[in-house]
This record gives structure tokens, sequence and C-alpha cells, in this order.
């Protein structure tokens, strides 16, 4: 059997775990660094997967977690291209100040801390990458075409993962369901206090295809502040136990949702791919 001739002989359920474990500590790495070589789809199914935890072994969602929000990034230049063009000004001119290296970066893009010109105001500014939009049609064009052709009952969830996907692309509509999500949930909590959920707010004028400039928000993510709230209730050696044997994903996307600096406080960041 193939399992055989993978772990080696048929041990006891211990053995067969242990060595199951051993090609998993093995193997992990190499599917991340492939995933970061072919970029693109391969990322975005990456950030799924890699949340998993209710099927995927836990070396795969730990190396996985990289992808949520520490992928390489572009170069600087390459970002102050991106930002020029878009806005259609001097980089300078709008920013008295901006963080040449990214706070976070993921599929299509990244997102640096700027401060604008008046000099008091953090925001965040996401930059999508210039070959990102091309790099995902291809990808999902090579998908569907093997999907085609080996599995063609596939080919009808492929084109809507691909529709959801490809709704990232235009920032100006994240911008848009930034506005519409905060203005809705002011009118279905207008008394929230501490224990609310915030959204950040974007800069209209400031806001083009490929770049999205919105008010920063500080904090951990969730996925980190419930594993430091899990560790100081039942202590580091328990907390990983439970986080081990955990059968369900903790956070759909644990990078783009961190908690803001007020107590009890969270903030939903991503929104590009909303669905009306």
């Amino acid at each position: 059997r193939l399992e055989e001739k993978m772990i080696g002989g048929e041990p006891d359920p211990e053995e067969r775990e242990r060595r199951w474990d051993k090609l998993h500590d093995r193997y992990a790495p190499v599917v991340t660094r492939h995933i970061l070589d072919l970029k693109g789809f391969y990322i975005k199914v990456g950030q799924v997967i890699g949340t998993r935890n209710d099927f995927m072994p836990q070396q795969f969602v730990d190396e996985l977690s990289v992808l949520q929000d520490r992928v390489p990034g572009m170069p600087f230049e390459t970002v102050r291209k991106v930002v020029e063009k878009d806005l259609g000004i001097k980089i300078g001119d709008v920013f008295s100040d901006f963080a040449r290296d990214p706070i976070g970066a993921a599929s299509i893009g990244q997102a640096h801390l700027a401060t604008l010109r008046d000099g008091n105001t953090r925001v965040c500014v996401k930059v999508q990458s210039p070959s990102a939009n091309r790099l995902f049609h291809t990808d999902l064009n090579a998908v569907k075409l093997f999907g085609r052709v080996a599995m063609p009952e596939w080919v009808p969830l492929i084109e809507e993962i691909e529709k959801q996907f490809l709704t990232e692309f235009d920032y100006r509509k994240e911008a848009q369901n930034l506005l519409d999500v905060g203005r809705n949930m002011e009118r279905a909590f207008p008394s929230r206090g501490k224990n609310s959920v915030t959204l950040p707010v974007p800069y209209a004028t400031l806001c083009t295809r490929n770049v999205l400039v919105m008010t920063f928000l500080e904090g951990p993510t969730l996925a980190t502040h419930t594993k430091n709230k899990l560790i100081g209730l039942v202590g580091p050696t328990a907390a990983r136990s439970l986080l081990g044997a955990a059968r369900q994903p903790v956070v759909p996307k644990s990078g783009g949702t961190p908690l803001s600096g007020a107590p009890l406080s969270s903030a939903v960041l991503s929104w590009g791919d909303a669905v009306r």
C-alpha cells in the first residue's frame, strides 16, 4: 500500500503517527516555499487551507500562516511608482512620512504605514502589485483548462471561485464596502461601546484601483490575541494542547482581522472579497 511505502512498513498507531509527523515536518516548509515561488492564485489557496486545522496537519497550518500577512513584498521603488501613478501626484506631496518596509503583505499586495501631510494623521496604505491581476488570470486559466480535461464537474466551482477572487483587484470597491458596512453598523448598533467591532475609514480622494488609503488601527491579530489569552488562562503547555486539538479553524483570515488598541474591541480590515 502507498501509506506503508511512505512511512515504512505497517507500524502500530503511535509509531505510525510519529512517522507521519516526521513527513509533515519535512514537507510543510517545501510546500510553503513552492507556493511563495508561484505567487498569485496559489498564495490565495494557501491562505485558505492554512486556516483549516480541522483537516490539515498542524505542521502545514503553522508553515502556511506566513501567507496571511508575511509574504515577501514588492521593492519600495515599485510601491512608489504604483502610488504616484494612481494618485497622479508625488508621494511626498500626499504623505509627510511613508514607511519603506510593509507592515504586512499577502496575495495581491501589501500595506504600508504612512502619515498624511498634516503631520498627525497615521494611515494604512494598501498597494496592489502590478503583476497581481495578470498572475491570477494566468493561474486560474491554467486551473480551468486542467479542470475541463480531467475534472469537468469541478469547472463551475472554479468559475465561482474566480468571480470571488477577482472582486479584490479594484480597491475602490473595497473602499465602498468599508463605507457601506460602516454605515450599516452605525444604524444597527447606534450605542456601540468598547465591546464593538471597528472598521477603518477610507479616504475616498486617495482611493484608486490599485491604492487604498484608510485609517490605521493598531493591535495584534485575532489569532495572536486568542492564543495569548488562552496561555494566560491555562498556561503555555495546556494552551498548546487545546489549540492542537481544535477541530475547527479559529479565524477565517487571521492576518486581516487584528484587534484595535481599545480593550475588548476588534477591527475587521479586509473587505475586498465581500459579497453583496
